[in-house]
């Protein structure tokens, strides 16, 4: 397992945890899809991992190979932030580009200062990702942030954070402020990138649940900070009967049916879920 949680606890100043006692084991090659409502704690669980929130108890490892292990509780969280820096990639919902750099610096200053590569292929890899495999223009590249749009703005963020090729891809909604053929483009990217290496783990924060049951290793869903499902995705829509299963469904899947046109790989996948929420009409 490249990520094992042990009774991970996190709260932010009050009595209120966002997370209560989360464990998990994520193999590495898995790709994890994580659903749930706003504010079930999804985007604060990814922040930990990658070493961006305190936690308050428990234990979060990283074992990416047999001499780079990193175990942290409450009492060791400084340990983390720079030797693995390199290896854990973080999307974010809120973009977070550099406005001083244009939005080439933004995709090649990470490859030059934390990977140390050579100038020239660090341009070049940055050039490969923003143009032909994000599509943006050629006379975007000397751009700066503040004059692109906010999706494109996503592009570029996306771009920045698959170029540097992290063991560990976290991923915070990446459809938001995206518009449905960029959304489409980057989904493509991203089964292409798990395909081609079996060695990359994703964790993935998304609303788009067709793409959560047709392509995950594995579907986590967060409810209060608390794990309500984790399992694959055909064990997740079985037996409508085990105990929380049907409030899982209602209050979790059947919204976003509504939102999404569904394009499901698996009949059988698409019926069981017009089942059993078409029970839960009845």
């Amino acid at each position: 397992n490249i990520i094992e949680i042990n009774s991970l606890c996190k709260s932010f100043g009050s009595n209120v945890p966002i997370l209560d006692d989360i464990s998990l084991k994520i193999p590495k090659g898995s790709l994890i899809t994580i659903i749930g409502r706003n504010g079930a704690g999804k985007t604060t669980l990814l922040k930990c991992i990658a070493g961006l929130h305190n936690i308050n108890s428990g234990q979060i490892s990283l074992n990416f190979d047999q001499k780079n292990t990193v175990k942290y509780t409450s009492a060791n969280n400084s340990i983390r932030n720079q030797k693995y820096r390199k290896k854990i990639g973080f999307i974010f919902q809120n973009i977070a580009l550099w406005p001083h750099f244009t939005i080439l610096e933004n995709v090649m200053r990470p490859l030059i200062d934390i990977h140390h590569m050579q100038k020239n292929d660090a341009i070049m890899m940055a050039h490969e990702w923003i143009v032909h495999k994000l599509k943006l223009k050629e006379y975007d590249l000397t751009k700066y942030p503040q004059e692109l749009s906010i999706g494109m703005q996503r592009r570029v963020a996306i771009a920045r954070t698959f170029a540097t090729n992290p063991d560990i891809l976290l991923i915070d909604e990446l459809e938001a402020n995206l518009d449905p053929e960029a959304v489409e483009n980057v989904l493509n990217l991203i089964q292409e990138m798990f395909l081609e290496d079996p060695q990359k783990t994703m964790l993935m924060i998304t609303h788009r649940i067709d793409f959560a049951f047709n392509n995950s290793t594995k579907v986590i869903a967060l409810d209060k900070g608390r794990i309500v499902a984790n399992d694959t995705p055909e064990k997740v829509l079985d037996n409508p009967q085990k105990e929380n299963r049907n409030q899982f469904i209602k209050e979790i899947i059947e919204p976003y049916m509504s939102k999404w046109n569904f394009a499901f790989k698996s009949l059988e996948t698409a019926v069981n879920i017009i089942s059993l929420t078409s029970q839960i009409k009845d």
